[in-house]
């Protein structure tokens, strides 16, 4: 278990969409990657809680023609 008075361990990595949103997010972009390419995510309030993966769709909805 990791000391309090450390505070939150952020390993860097390339693929962050597990991270949960902190209230000292908002108001940043980020870029994040869905596997193809880099989508910029504006965090906001109501985005606190979640986890960043939450917001960027990794599969294309089918289309029936």
């Amino acid at each position: 278990m990791r000391s309090l008075k450390k505070g939150i361990f952020f390993k860097a990595k390339k693929d962050l969409r597990n991270l949960l949103i902190l209230p000292s997010f908002v108001g940043r972009s980020i870029k994040v990657y869905n596997g193809n390419k880099f989508f910029i995510l504006d965090i906001t309030e109501s985005m606190i809680g979640h986890k960043i993966g939450d917001f960027v769709h990794t599969r294309k909805r089918p289309s029936f023609k």
